[in-house]
C-alpha cells in the first residue's frame, strides 16, 4: 500500500469514527453500567465476560443507530453544511459506504449478543426481546417510521437510554426485572434526554425548514429551553428523594449543578453550538458520580 492510499484509508476511518459520534456513547455507557451495578447489589457479583459482551452489543447497536441517523438525516434533507455531521454533506463518505458500515455494526452487535445469550444462564425469550427492542429503536429513530421527524424521537430516546439499556444489562445478569430499575434509572433517563433535546433545540430552525417536527419545534425556542433546563434540574430532585430513602452518597452528582446551570444559561442566551457536546459531558460526569454514590450506598 503506497503512502497516499494509506492516508486516504486513514482519513476514511477517521470520518467513519466521527460519523459514529462516540461522544454520544456516554448515554449508553452510564445507563448500561447502572444495570450492572443494580445487578451487583442483588447478586453480590458480576460476570466479567457477560459484562464485556453485553457492553459491546449495546455500543455496536448504538453506533449503528448513529450511522442510520447520519444516512436518513442526509437523505431527508436535514443535514446541511452547518450540521455537526457532515460526512455525507461534504462527500467524505458515500451513502453506500454508510449503509455498509451500518450493516457491519449491526452484525457485530448481534454477534456480541450471541455470546451474551449462550453464556447466560437466562437463555429465554425475554432476553432476546430486550435486545431486539434495542435494535428496533436504534433504527426507527430516523429509519423506517422515522420517529425523530414526527415528534416521537424524544420519547424513544428517553425510554431506550433511560430504561431499556439498564433493564437489558440488569436482566442479562439476574434473569429478572424489578420496579426499582425505573426509580433508579429515572435521573439518568432525564439527563440523557437532555442531550437529544438540546441538540434539537439548537437545530430547531434547520429541522423546521427540512419539514421535520420535533418537540423543540412544537414548543418554540424559549419553551424548548425551559424544558431543557427542567431535564437538567429535575434529576437532582429525584436524587434527593432516592437519597432520603437510601443513602446520602446518592447526592454526589450535586457537584455537577454548576455545569447544569451554565448549560441552561447558554440555552437561554442562544449560545447553542456546543450544547449537545456539553450536555453529553455533563451526562458522563453525572453518571459517573451517580454510579459511584450508588456503589458506596449500603
Amino acid at each position: 500500500m503506497d503512502y497516499f492510499s494509506g492516508k486516504r484509508l486513514s482519513n476514511k476511518l477517521k470520518t467513519i469514527f466521527i460519523a459514529i459520534r462516540p461522544w454520544s456513547f456516554s448515554a449508553s455507557i452510564t445507563s448500561t453500567f447502572l444495570g450492572y451495578l443494580l445487578a451487583w447489589k442483588v447478586n453480590g457479583a458480576i460476570d466479567s465476560i457477560q459484562m464485556l459482551f453485553t457492553t459491546a452489543s449495546i455500543l455496536f447497536i448504538h453506533g449503528a443507530g448513529n450511522l442510520v441517523n447520519t444516512y436518513y438525516d442526509f437523505a431527508n434533507g436535514f443535514d446541511t453544511k452547518d450540521s455537526d455531521d457532515k460526512a455525507l454533506v461534504k462527500k467524505d463518505l458515500t451513502p453506500n459506504e454508510i449503509v455498509a458500515c451500518i450493516g457491519e455494526f449491526y452484525f457485530l452487535g448481534m454477534l456480541s449478543f450471541l455470546v451474551v445469550y449462550l453464556h447466560s444462564e437466562v437463555n429465554n425469550i425475554s432476553l432476546v426481546c430486550l435486545f431486539l427492542s434495542g435494535v428496533f429503536s436504534s433504527f426507527v429513530y430516523t429509519g423506517g417510521i422515522g420517529l425523530k421527524y414526527i415528534a416521537f424521537g424524544d420519547v424513544l430516546i428517553f425510554l431506550t437510554f433511560g430504561f431499556l439499556t439498564t433493564a437489558f444489562a440488569y436482566f442479562a445478569h439476574t434473569g429478572k426485572l424489578s420496579m426499582d430499575i425505573i426509580s433508579y434509572a429515572l435521573p439518568m433517563a432525564l439527563n440523557t434526554e437532555a442531550i437529544l433535546h438540546g441538540n434539537n433545540t439548537r437545530d430547531l430552525e434547520s429541522d423546521k425548514s427540512a419539514g421535520g417536527i420535533t418537540l423543540a419545534i412544537l414548543l418554540g425556542k424559549r419553551n424548548a429551553c425551559i424544558l431543557y433546563c427542567l431535564l437538567l434540574m429535575i434529576p437532582y430532585a429525584v436524587l434527593g428523594i432516592l437519597a432520603f430513602n437510601s443513602s446520602w452518597t446518592l447526592l454526589l452528582p450535586l457537584v455537577t449543578v454548576p455545569l447544569a446551570v451554565g448549560l441552561s444559561a447558554k440555552c437561554f442566551r442562544g449560545d447553542l453550538v456546543m450544547i449537545p457536546q456539553g450536555t453529553a459531558q455533563l451526562n458522563l460526569l453525572f453518571g459517573f458520580l451517580y454510579l459511584t454514590g450508588l456503589a458506596l450506598a449500603p
